[in-house]
C-alpha cells in the first residue's frame, strides 16, 4: 500500500483490505479496511450514492495454507477468483487487474474466465520465485466493458 500510494501520487487513492490492521504508517491517500474478501464490497467505498471506480486492482492474497499443496492450490485459485469478481465491480472499463495465485487443476477455468474479462491476460512466473513453485501471477489488461459488474 506504500509502493502504491507513493506511485499515485497524493492525488490518487489507494484501497488495502486486510484480514488484519496494518502496523506500518499509511499515506494520507491511503484507505484501509480490516475485512474479509469474502464478506467485503467495493460499494462500501461508495458515498452519497456515487459509485467508485479504479484504473487497477492488486491482489497478493494468499490462503491460510494447510502444507497439503493441492488444498493450498484450490483456495488460493478461489481468490484470486474472488479478485476478479471485485475487479469487475470496483475497476472502470479498460482497467487492470494482477493477482498472485497458486497453480492447480482450477486454474484453466481461472485463466477462461479472466480472458472473458479483459482484452489481454497473461499468466507471469516471477523471476525470483523459487523454480518448481506454483505461484504465479495473472496479469489482466483492459476490463471489457461487458464484464464490469454492478457494485453490490
Amino acid at each position: 500500500m506504500q509502493y502504491a500510494a507513493q506511485k499515485v501520487g497524493d492525488t490518487g487513492l489507494v484501497v488495502g483490505i486486510d484480514l488484519r490492521p496494518v502496523t506500518v504508517a499509511l499515506p494520507d491517500n491511503v484507505h484501509h479496511a480490516v475485512a474479509d474478501v469474502w464478506e467485503w464490497s467495493p460499494a462500501v467505498l461508495a458515498s452519497e450514492g456515487q459509485e467508485v471506480r479504479f484504473d487497477l486492482v492488486v491482489s497478493d492474497m494468499a490462503p491460510q495454507t494447510t502444507g497439503d499443496k493441492h488444498t493450498d492450490q484450490f483456495r488460493s485459485e478461489a481468490l484470486a477468483a474472488r479478485a476478479l469478481e471485485i475487479a469487475r465491480q470496483a475497476l472502470r472499463p479498460g482497467g487492470h487487474l494482477v493477482a498472485k495465485v497458486f497453480q492447480g487443476g482450477q486454474f484453466p477455468e481461472l485463466l477462461k474466465q479472466w480472458r472473458a474479462s479483459f482484452q489481454e491476460t497473461k499468466p507471469y512466473h516471477a523471476k525470483n520465485t523459487r523454480s518448481g513453485s506454483t505461484e504465479q501471477y495473472l496479469v489482466g489488461r483492459g476490463l471489457r466493458a461487458a464484464a464490469v459488474l454492478p457494485q453490490t
